[in-house]
C-alpha cells in the first residue's frame, strides 16, 4: 500500500511581493518497490501493467516505450498512439481511494519524453471499469476518460503534477492544476495550458489580421507580405489531427500531414486550402499542411504550400485565348470549370503536366472532348504556360509565432529556382513597428546529415577515404564521395526558425535512409559497411545527427578482432554541433539490445576535448522510454519530504 506524505504550507517573497504557495490538500504519495504505483491528490495508481495492444499479452509495470524520434543526450519521444491514429498499447492501473478502497481499473494511453535526463510521462485515460458495489460518492472518484496527468521528474526530489478534468463533452478541460512537488511541499502552480482542448492552428494567424482591402472575405483571412489566405468561414478545417508528441504544460506538437514514404517533403499530403489574394483580386487557390504547436503557452503554425491552382477566371481566359472552341460543344468556362474541380492532379507550376493528367482530370465532370479538336496534350500545354506569379511558389513555407501583447514572428522562405538559393525573410512584429530578424534558417530545405560532422576528422589511415569520411570512437564512417543523401528524408515537424526534426522510428524499427556506409579501423583496413536510420534536428540553430546502426555487413577474412572492431546492431551515435563546439555520444547496446552497456559523451572543444559521460551516462539511447522514470521522482519527493525538518538547516539540502 502506498505511504502518503501530509500536506504543508508555506509563503515566499519573491520579487518583492508577497508569493502565497497554495499546497494541496492531500499529498504526492511515495510507491513501494513492490507496486510501482504512485498517488495524485486521494487517488493511489496501483499495480501498473503493460498491455500489448496486438496480443493483449500483459505484463507487470510500465510500457517500454520505443522512441519515435531521438537526439541523445537531448531529446527523446515515446508514445503507446501511433500519431494519435490507433493504439499500439496501454496501461492499466488499479485505482484506489485514500482510505485504501478499490474503485476500479484505468486504461491510460501513455507519453514519454526524455529531455536532457529530465523524465516525462504522460497518461491519458482512455476507458475505465468501476468496481463492484460502490458507492455514489465512490463511483464519483473514478476518473473520467479523457482525463490527463503528466508527472515530470525534474530530479532531486522535486517534480511537477498536472491534471486536467474533461467537461461533459470532453472537447475541453473543466479543471485544470499544477503543482509542483518539493522536498519542502508542494506549490500550487496555476497554469492556462489546456492538455484535452485540440489545439487551433489558426489561432497564431489571428495576429496578423487582413489587409487585403478585398471585400467578402471572411473573418480568417490573414495577409503575410501582401498576400491574404482565406481559409473560408469554417477557417482551418483539416480532415485528420496528428498528435507527435504531448506533455503537459510543457508541449504539444501535432501536424495536418506526415510522410515517411521516403519521398521528403515534396510527397507530404497537403488537405488544407486557402483562397490567395493578391493586389486586391482573387489570385487563386493553395494546398498546403500544417504543423502548429503549443510551447509553454505560446502558439506557432507552419504551413507548407503543396500545390497551387490558377483562379477559375485566370483559368477560362487562359484557355479562351491559347484554344479554338469554334467546334467544341462546351465552353471556356465550363472547361475551366471542370478542370478546376479536380485540380489536384494537375501539378500547376511545374511546367510538367501531361495530356495523361488532364484526361483524368476531366473524368469526374463528364466533359468529352470527342469532335472539339481540342486535344489532351493543347490543354496541358495551356496550362503549363499559365501565368501563376501571383501565386505562392510550391514548396514555401510560412510559420507564425505569436507572442501574445501584439507580438509575433512571421517567418517566409520561398524556394530557389532550379535548386537555389531559398529567399528567406523573418520579421518580428510588434505594436511598435515591424523588425527584420537575419536568419539563415532554411525551412524548404532538407536537413543534412553532415551538418554537425565538421569536428569529426577522419583519422584513419585508408587511401580510399572520400573527403566525408569521419571517425567517431576509433572507428571511421564513410558515406562516399557524394556524401549522405537527403532525398530519403522522412520529415517529422518544423516550425521556422525555431526547430525541425526529421527522421522516424516507425513500429520500434528505424526506417534505414543511409545505406553502404563504409567503415574503416585506424589502421586503414575496410571492415565493411552499416546501414543508419537516422533522426536530425535544428533547434534555434543547434543542429543534431542520430545514427542507429539498423545493419552491419562485415567484410570477407577479417580477424576476431577487426571483427569485434566492427559496429554492434543497434549502436547509437549522437552528434550536436554547438556553434564552434561539438557533442558527440555514443550508446553500444549489451547483448540482447534492451540496453547500454555503455555510454560515452565527449566535449570537442577549440581548448580540447572533456569527457562528459558521468553527466549523460543516464540518458541510455538504446534502452526504450519507461514512464516508470517519471513516477518514481514522486517517489523522491516523498522520501525527501520524509527526511525534511524545518527546524533543522543540515536536512534542507
Amino acid at each position: 500500500m502506498n505511504r502518503r506524505i501530509q500536506a504543508a504550507t508555506l509563503a515566499a517573497t519573491a520579487g518583492g511581493g508577497l508569493l502565497t504557495a497554495a499546497f494541496l490538500h492531500a499529498a504526492v504519495a511515495i510507491a513501494d518497490s513492490s507496486d510501482a504505483g504512485f498517488t495524485i491528490g486521494d487517488i493511489s495508481f496501483t499495480d501498473p501493467v503493460a498491455i500489448d495492444a496486438l496480443t493483449g499479452g500483459q505484463t507487470d509495470g510500465y510500457e517500454a516505450l520505443t522512441p519515435m524520434f531521438a537526439n541523445s543526450p537531448l531529446l527523446s519521444l515515446g508514445s503507446d498512439s501511433l500519431l494519435g491514429l490507433f493504439s499500439l498499447g496501454s496501461q492499466q492501473f488499479t485505482i484506489e481511494d485514500s482510505s485504501g478502497e478499490t474503485l476500479g481499473t484505468l486504461l491510460t494511453s501513455t507519453n514519454v519524453q526524455n529531455l536532457l535526463g529530465i523524465v516525462t510521462a504522460q497518461f491519458t485515460v482512455t476507458s475505465s471499469t468501476a468496481a463492484g458495489g460502490l458507492t455514489a460518492a465512490q463511483a464519483a472518484e473514478l476518473p473520467a476518460d479523457g482525463t490527463v496527468y503528466s508527472i515530470t521528474n525534474l530530479g532531486g526530489g522535486f517534480a511537477n503534477v498536472y491534471v486536467a478534468v474533461p467537461n461533459a463533452d470532453g472537447t475541453a478541460a473543466s479543471s485544470i492544476t499544477n503543482t509542483f512537488v518539493t522536498p519542502f511541499g508542494n506549490f500550487d502552480l496555476p497554469t492556462p495550458y489546456d492538455a484535452i482542448a485540440p489545439l487551433d492552428p489558426g489561432a497564431p494567424l489571428e495576429s496578423l489580421g487582413n489587409t487585403s482591402g478585398v471585400s467578402g472575405l471572411s473573418d480568417n483571412a490573414f495577409t503575410i507580405d501582401g498576400t491574404t489566405f482565406d481559409p473560408g468561414s469554417d477557417g482551418i478545417d483539416l480532415p485528420t489531427r496528428l498528435s507527435l508528441s504531448s506533455f503537459a504544460p510543457l508541449l504539444s506538437l501535432q501536424a495536418s500531414a506526415i510522410n515517411i514514404s521516403g519521398s521528403g517533403l515534396a510527397g507530404t499530403q497537403a488537405d488544407q486550402e486557402f483562397t490567395v489574394y493578391a493586389d486586391g483580386a482573387d489570385a487563386g487557390t493553395i494546398h498546403s499542411y500544417l504543423w502548429y504547436s503549443d510551447v509553454l503557452g505560446i502558439d506557432s503554425t507552419q504551413f507548407t504550400v503543396g500545390a497551387i491552382a490558377p483562379a477559375n477566371s485566370a483559368l477560362e481566359s487562359a484557355l479562351a485565348a491559347g484554344l479554338d472552341f469554334g467546334g467544341a460543344e462546351f465552353t471556356a468556362q465550363e472547361l475551366a470549370d471542370a478542370l478546376s474541380a479536380n485540380s489536384a492532379i494537375l501539378r500547376y507550376g511545374s511546367g510538367d503536366i501531361t495530356g495523361n493528367d488532364v484526361l483524368v482530370s476531366l473524368l469526374p465532370s463528364g466533359l468529352n472532348l470527342a469532335g472539339s479538336d481540342i486535344t489532351n496534350d493543347e490543354i496541358a500545354s495551356v496550362l503549363n504556360n499559365i501565368d501563376l506569379a501571383d501565386l505562392p511558389a510550391v514548396g514555401t513555407v510560412y510559420s507564425v509565432t505569436d507572442l501574445g501583447g501584439g507580438f509575433a514572428n512571421v517567418y517566409e522562405a520561398v524556394p530557389g529556382a532550379g535548386g537555389g538559393s531559398a529567399t528567406i525573410t523573418d520579421t518580428l512584429v510588434t505594436p511598435f513597428g515591424n523588425l527584420n530578424i537575419p536568419t539563415t534558417f532554411d525551412a524548404t530545405s532538407p536537413l543534412d546529415p553532415a551538418a554537425p560532422l565538421g569536428a569529426l576528422a577522419a583519422t584513419s589511415d585508408s587511401a580510399a577515404l572520400s573527403d566525408n569520411a569521419f571517425t567517431i570512437g576509433g572507428t571511421t564512417f564513410d558515406p562516399g564521395s557524394d556524401g549522405f543523401s537527403t532525398d530519403a528524408s522522412y520529415p517529422l515537424f518544423g516550425i521556422a526558425p525555431l526547430l525541425q526534426i526529421a527522421g522516424v522510428n516507425a513500429l520500434g524499427a528505424f526506417l534505414p535512409t543511409q545505406d553502404g556506409i563504409s567503415v574503416y579501423d585506424d589502421d586503414g583496413a575496410t571492415l565493411g559497411t552499416v546501414s543508419f536510420g537516422e533522426n536530425m534536428s535544428n533547434i534555434l540553430g543547434i543542429e543534431t545527427t542520430q545514427f542507429t546502426v539498423t545493419s552491419v555487413d562485415a567484410a570477407s577474412g577479417l580477424t576476431d578482432a577487426q571483427i569485434a572492431d566492427l559496429p554492434t546492431l543497434g549502436t547509437v551515435y549522437s552528434v550536436t554541433d554547438l556553434w564552434g563546439f561539438t557533442n558527440v555520444y555514443e550508446a553500444i547496446p549489451n547483448a540482447d539490445g534492451t540496453a547500454a552497456s555503455s555510454i560515452t559523451d565527449t566535449l570537442i572543444t577549440p581548448f580540447g576535448t572533456f569527457d562528459l559521460s558521468g553527466m549523460f551516462s543516464m540518458f541510455d539511447a538504446v534502452a526504450p522510454l519507461d514512464a516508470g522514470d517519471a513516477v518514481s521522482g514522486l517517489d523522491a519527493a516523498g522520501a525527501a519530504a520524509a527526511g525534511f525538518d524545518l527546524f533543522d538547516p543540515g536536512s534542507w539540502f
